[in-house]
């Protein structure tokens, strides 16, 4: 069984989301709000394997701890109850969570690993084992002035310490149905996730494709590191897609969870919608 959970929806700057591309073309797809944002979402992947009896999430969503200034700033908004309310209405417990695969350590994607309670932070799926790529671990503990704002340090260095995390030296399988491939681009160790279910891929895409408009290869986020390696990492990845037929599923868009990778030529590409 694959599905997503909306975990939260967030607003960020029109124009750090869509890098070079000027606003009259991004604004038509991504209206912004009066602050220059745009509605984006913190979609997490539930798999549950019943041939191991697995449980895995790919991301963990934005969590908590977030003080009202932040709240402000991101308009952070829990969505059913946030992720474990809505692991809970599909019958998860965190307990039952046995693996958790995050693409990489900035907040929107990882702050849920872990939960503030009474002031103590603690894992917020206690079983679970947490696999993290190590040059992301390292990069997070000392991040560059670009990117530093997009890390929770406190949340990091707790992640670092914990016993339940693995971390792993570049791509590779996880099991028989879910792998991990490692990239750069973004930020150093991001790595795409996929999961093998009846035979189909379905391929978490992380921030090389946070929203599917960014399927034009040029629509490339001011957030990312190196650009030009994303665009390389970019064109690759979606001629695999389109050739696999593979369900690309988005961590980012509010509006399309999935997605299918259609090649129109002359190295350009579009999505399909497909339902999950």
């Amino acid at each position: 069984m694959i599905r997503t959970i909306v975990d939260s929806s967030v607003m960020l700057d029109g124009g750090a989301m869509n890098g070079i591309v000027p606003l009259p073309l991004w604004s038509k797809l991504h209206p912004p709000d009066d602050r220059g944002r745009i509605e984006m979402v913190s979609r997490v992947t539930v798999f549950r394997d019943d041939a191991s009896g697995r449980v895995w999430l790919v991301e963990a969503g934005m969590g908590d701890g977030w003080d009202g200034k932040q709240i402000d700033i991101y308009a952070i908004a829990k969505m059913g109850g946030g992720l474990p309310a809505q692991l809970g209405k599909m019958g998860i417990s965190a307990e039952d969570v046995t693996d958790v695969v995050l693409t990489h350590l900035h907040f929107d994607h990882a702050a849920g690993a872990v939960t503030h309670v009474n002031g103590r932070t603690r894992l917020a799926f206690p079983k679970a084992t947490i696999f993290i790529q190590r040059s992301q671990m390292d990069w997070a503990l000392s991040p560059s002035v670009k990117d530093a704002g997009s890390y929770r340090e406190k949340d990091i260095e707790y992640l670092a310490s914990c016993p339940n995390v693995v971390l792993l030296d570049g791509s590779a399988d996880l099991s028989t149905s879910v792998s991990v491939t490692s990239l750069r681009g973004h930020t150093e160790g991001m790595q795409i996730v996929s999961i093998w279910e009846q035979g189909h891929e379905y391929v978490v895409a992380a921030d090389l494709i946070p929203f599917f408009s960014h399927v034009r290869i040029p629509w490339i986020m001011a957030y990312d590191n190196q650009p030009i390696v994303t665009a390389a990492e970019k064109a690759v990845f979606l001629q695999r897609a389109a050739s696999r037929a593979s369900t690309v599923i988005s961590v980012h868009d509010a509006q399309t969870a999935a997605a299918k990778i259609e090649e129109t030529g002359d190295s350009q590409y579009r999505y399909a919608p497909v339902p999950l």
